[in-house]
């Protein structure tokens, strides 16, 4: 082997940081000065980023729900930033003249309507009727960390195509998210800080895949305005219309970038924006793809995905055929504004403990659902929260309990929570098909019933792989109604009369339906079979005596139902695993 001594200079420049694998500490006599401008000829001049960053007219609109408190924390965290030059608006969202006189006494800016129209329209009248450089569109309640909004800027300062961006946060589906598991609330805003600034810096990151950057703060060049025009307002209450407004603005030359090393507390939603959000998800996830699926505006498709894949997906909004620019005051003309939703809202509640495999699949099988209108409402007493681990949905809430707490227990908590009008059982072990509560709702929505739930289900005998149908003598035995009381829909107004799950870990499901038909709610059974299954693990709350378990008189197998075969390596998976365990 032979080394060569290249001493040629401008072949190579390295770098001398305070991060070196090995330490450098350049002095006579092996090392001497060279000109600065003969580095400056090879790598150009020092970096943008090191002159002082130029003060600019910053409008920070808040979107107003009515909580004067978390209105007033918002507004304050973000005018601590001395930096800019700020001016504020509250932008006011279905508040009357309460609200208003509230607002006011904020900040003398404030332009509200007393009908909520959305986060679009708000975000309207924040660029539409305001002059500024940069706008801030800040989600009622959300707080800044210090020097969250200077980050922000350094963001979109980095290069002249960075028209939009956002910060880190502890409560996003989106990578933003990325101090979900940081446990954050109000008391430690500044030690998250500080860590996101210890961890990036003023760094930042494209997102150019989904250009997915979410609305709790959403900050924007006037440029960016300019060129493409309003937001479409006819999301209206729902979500989406802000990766509308980011993929219209990435057609049109500006990046969406994530400020990483800023960081703004989320705090959870409010009811009104759970439920809004909830009715208001499946047409706007609709919509969205109406306005940018090509296979859709070509007429080549008329199917949804289930999931929009952002630019992995070649049909994905093509140039040619998007509308790009949107003048305020219109609509969009691509196509006819989102319907309302008028179906009444579904709250599905699952008590659940220690167990994520099967929680998650559950929530898959309740994202999944056709009936539009929504939510499910996990209580959750494990050892290890569930919440990190859940898809940041907002149909999606976790109520979460520091004790063990009973099934019955747990039911009323979730209930007391709902905002539906319905409210249906969600366990997190069984299948379901995705028209079940479609299927349960039906005769809810008639007038036909006050309760629904499921009779001639399987049961799933997942460590043997059999499938077992039970009599109807036998099913009249083993469920109270002779329906599956872990199925049951009713109306709310039946918790709310005070007929209410008793503190037990078992049978709660049916003391509650024996309560709810003594006070003369009306059960209507709708027969399971593809809907449910129900499945038997080895870790079921309920064990069945050896009498009335699958095999024993009453019961008769039968083939596997086809229904599965979408989601039959789930179980294959969890048996394997169960197997495992028992042989370790």
């Amino acid at each position: 082997m032979k080394l060569a001594d290249l001493a040629q200079p401008g072949l190579c420049v390295a770098r001398i940081h305070g991060r070196n694998t090995s330490a450098k500490r350049p002095a006579p006599p092996w090392w001497h000065p060279v000109d600065a401008g003969l580095v400056e000829a090879l790598v150009g001049p020092p970096p943008a980023t090191a002159r002082a960053a130029p003060r600019r007219r910053v409008c920070i609109g808040l979107h107003f729900t009515g909580d004067l408190a978390a209105a007033e924390r918002s507004l304050r965290s973000f005018a601590a930033d001395g930096t800019q030059t700020l001016a504020t608006v509250v932008l006011g969202d279905g508040v009357d003249a309460t609200g208003l006189a509230a607002a006011q006494t904020l900040v003398s800016a404030t332009s509200c309507t007393p009908e909520p129209r959305g986060a679009a329209a708000c975000f309207n009248r924040l660029v539409g009727a305001h002059d500024a450089d940069v706008f801030v569109f800040v989600e009622n309640g959300a707080v800044a960390g210090p020097g969250a909004l200077d980050a922000m800027l350094g963001a979109l300062d980095a290069d002249p195509a960075h028209g939009l961006a956002g910060p880190t946060t502890n409560r996003s589906w989106n990578a933003q998210g990325a101090f979900a598991d940081q446990a954050a609330d109000l008391h430690n805003i500044g030690a998250l800080a500080r860590l996101a600034a210890q961890r990036h810096g003023g760094g930042w990151q494209r997102l150019d895949r989904l250009h997915c950057l979410a609305d709790f703060c959403y900050v924007v060049r006037r440029e960016v305005v300019a060129t493409i025009g309003a937001a479409d307002e006819a999301y209206g209450l729902g979500p989406c219309w802000e990766m509308d407004y980011s993929l219209r603005a990435a057609r049109a030359g500006f990046a969406a970038v994530w400020a990483q090393g800023a960081y703004v507390y989320r705090p959870p939603a409010d009811a009104r924006r759970q439920r809004d959000e909830a009715r208001a998800f499946d047409a706007s996830k609709r919509r969205y793809q109406d306005k940018f699926c090509g296979l859709r505006l070509t007429g080549a498709s008329s199917a949804y995905a289930a999931h929009c894949r952002g630019e992995d997906c070649r049909h994905f909004a093509p140039a040619a055929l998007i509308e790009r620019v949107l003048p305020f005051g219109a609509r969009s003309a691509a196509i006819p504004p989102a319907p309302a939703a008028s179906m009444p809202l579904v709250s599905c509640i699952m008590p659940t403990c220690d167990r994520p495999g099967w929680l998650l699949q559950s929530v898959a099988y309740f994202r999944r659902q056709d009936y539009p209108a929504r939510e499910l409402i996990i209580v959750d007493d494990g050892r290890q929260p569930v919440q990190p681990l859940l898809p940041c949905d907002p149909r999606i809430r976790v109520l979460r309990l520091e004790r063990r707490t009973s099934i019955g227990v747990k039911r009323n908590l979730a209930c007391e929570a709902a905002a539906g009008e319905f409210i249906a059982h969600w366990d997190d072990d069984d299948w379901y098909a995705p028209s079940r509560l479609s299927a349960q709702a039906a005769p809810l929505l008639e007038g036909a019933a006050d309760i629904t739930a499921f009779d001639n289900t399987l049961f799933f005998d997942l460590e043997g792989w059999r499938f077992w149908h039970c009599e109807p003598a036998l099913y009249r035995q083993l469920f109270a109604g002779a329906v599956h009381g872990g199925t049951l829909m009713f109306r709310r107004r039946l918790h709310d009369r005070a007929t209410r799950y008793p503190d037990a870990w078992l049978a709660e499901d049916a003391a509650f339906l024996k309560a709810a038909m003594r006070r003369g709610a009306r059960l209507h059974a709708v027969d399971g079979s593809g809907l449910y299954l129900y499945l038997r693990h080895g870790a079921n709350s309920w064990r069945l005596a050896r009498h009335q378990a699958p095999g024993s008189a009453g019961w008769l197998a039968v083939a596997e139902p086809p229904a599965l075969a979408d989601d039959r390596s789930f179980y294959v998976a969890r048996r394997a695993a169960l197997a495992e365990r028992s042989t370790a």
